[in-house]
């Protein structure tokens, strides 16, 4: 249950509607792709992992939030070769935001690869109680 994306062009994701990862499901990003989080409403939470089982595979890709932010939740965060985190927000509440600092239930595991590298632009909080 893998979905793929590929090209040197950005995905950019602007629903009012959750877009979910379901158990053992991944959304793999390929190199030089961009999954640009953007919704059309002030909610940071709408990409979802099911659990620790739902992945989000960045391989030399980006992942870019707008100024609402980007809380990411419960799934797993493998990261390969060089990934760049890029957020517009002003400050840790409209930043990148691994984990909800309340529940280990709701901690984003992170896997890094040999050859990971990761850039941080903008605010990026992380939260993962465990």
């Amino acid at each position: 249950n893998e979905v793929t994306i590929t090209g040197t062009n950005t995905i950019r994701y602007q629903s009012t509607l959750p877009c979910k990862v379901e158990k053992h499901s991944t959304l793999h990003l390929k190199p030089n792709t961009s999954f640009y989080y953007d919704p059309s409403t002030s909610n940071n939470n709408l990409l979802l992992f099911q659990d620790k089982t739902s992945t989000l595979y960045l391989d030399n890709a980006n992942l870019i939030a707008s100024a609402v932010g980007l809380l990411l939740l419960k799934g797993n965060l493998l990261v390969d070769g060089l990934v760049k985190f890029i957020s517009y927000g002003s400050d840790d509440t409209t930043a990148i935001i691994i984990g909800d600092g309340t529940s280990a239930n709701n901690d984003m595991s992170i896997s890094l690869q040999p050859a990971a590298q990761i850039l941080l632009e903008g605010p990026f909080n992380y939260q993962n109680i465990s």
